[in-house]
């Protein structure tokens, strides 16, 4: 499973980030998984927000302490699961971005998906 953001305003509106399934972090810095413009995009802090995975919640966004707050459909967040198709709003009134997710090419084939692995069998009772 891949996460894709794509960029619906701001500096980077157009721009399409296809990424593995895990934690990335978006924000202004150097070091964020998904960078934005560092001059136009003046309402995203250098460290925003993160997506990321939680065994019982599934995928989940979390605000990283930033200036102008991170809001989920139109609602502020600090840290909440997330869906696909979900609109991510880098402080009000800031970047958006609509999240979505793509099945890779293993799993279209197989029909698993790859980063899980299979549960093993069920033990057979009273076998030797």
């Amino acid at each position: 499973m891949r996460i894709v953001i794509q960029h619906l305003t701001g500096g980077d509106a157009g721009r399409r980030d296809v990424l593995p399934l895990g934690t990335v972090t978006i924000g202004r810095g150097d070091d964020c998984t998904v960078r934005l413009d560092l001059h136009r995009d003046l309402e995203v802090s250098s460290r925003h927000a993160e997506l990321y995975l939680d065994p019982e919640r599934g995928l989940c966004i979390r605000d990283l302490g930033s200036t102008n707050g991170t809001f989920v459909d139109g609602r502020k967040i600090d840290d909440s699961p997330i869906a696909a198709g979900a609109k991510i709003e880098l402080g009000q009134g800031g970047v958006e971005l609509r999240l979505k997710l793509r099945k890779s090419l293993v799993e279209l084939i197989t029909g698993r998906n790859p980063a899980v692995s299979p549960k093993s069998p069920p033990p057979t009772v009273g076998a030797e």
